[in-house]
């Protein structure tokens, strides 16, 4: 089965999309809407996609993508988000300048940049996707806040475990596919 994610291999949604099915061969899309897309034009069985976070909040994004595409929820699967400051190998905290990472990551480390002034958060489109530019550009002076599964995918080590605000950090992610439920082969 092939889904679609937003992000790169290494996000919270590829963990998502692993954990309801383990043999699934995941497809990364930059945006939201391109994953729709895929699913639209029968590229992928289903898309897995945040829905809602227990401090962020919902995704408004993706409840408008429901309502705009013949879709319809298959699953559900709830994911313990657990953020680490991933940088090269070799580096240190002490050389980092910047971190990179979705918005909602960064705002969910708040406590971690108020203890670290001299590093500046910037946003990205994805937290997997940070990962992968750091290690790509061999950036000692960069790291970025991620999932585990993404210092594991593109070579990165773990600086600094567990940074996020709350441990009560959980996200809500949907299956989701093409048409009605009864319209299934």
């Amino acid at each position: 089965m092939k889904i679609a994610i937003q992000g790169e291999l290494g996000s919270f949604s590829h963990q998502a999309a692993l954990r309801a099915v383990p043999d699934a061969t995941v497809v990364p899309c930059v945006l939201s809407a391109d994953a729709f897309d895929r699913l639209r034009r029968s590229k992928v069985d289903a898309i897995m996609i945040p829905i809602e976070n227990s401090l962020a909040g919902s995704v408004v994004e993706h409840y408008d993508l429901l309502r705009e595409n013949a879709v319809f929820i298959e699953r559900e699967t709830v994911i313990r988000i657990e953020h680490h400051v991933i940088g090269m190998p070799g580096s240190n905290l002490e050389e980092v300048q910047r971190i990179y990472s979705h918005p909602v990551a960064l705002a969910q480390c708040r406590s971690f940049f108020q203890q670290h002034l001299g590093i500046e958060p910037i946003a990205f489109y994805d937290t997997a996707g940070a990962v992968k530019q750091i290690i790509q550009l061999r950036d000692r002076h960069s790291a970025a806040i991620a999932g585990m599964q993404a210092a594991d995918i593109y070579g990165g080590v773990v600086l600094v475990q567990g940074v996020e605000d709350d441990s009560a950090n959980f996200t809500r992610f949907l299956m989701v596919r093409e048409g009605t439920p009864s319209s299934r082969p």
